[in-house]
């Protein structure tokens, strides 16, 4: 397959999959810190990609609606910080 070949097929799977909201299109993320009980799984996050598995779904944790931005909070994790973007 060539190059643009390649560009095409990648921009067709990628334009046909729904993806979440982005930091900067949200104007907001959360920053979760976990406890020793839930390493593993904070661990997964940062191993797997999200480009391949729904990794919220796959980590079995509960992801609520932040109260202050538009942006999920972990409900197991014991501290959050609910952060806004102010420039990109």
């Amino acid at each position: 397959m060539g190059a643009a070949n390649a560009r095409a097929a990648r921009s067709a799977s990628t334009s046909a999959t729904t993806r979440p909201p982005t930091t900067s299109s949200r104007g907001a993320f959360t920053v979760a810190l976990a406890d020793a009980a839930h390493v593993a799984e904070a661990d997964y996050f940062g191993i797997a990609t999200g480009r391949k598995v729904d990794k919220a779904a796959a980590s079995g944790l509960t992801f609520i609606p932040s109260e202050h931005v538009d942006a999920p909070v972990i409900e197991e994790f014991p501290l959050t910080m609910e952060c806004i973007v102010k420039e990109v």
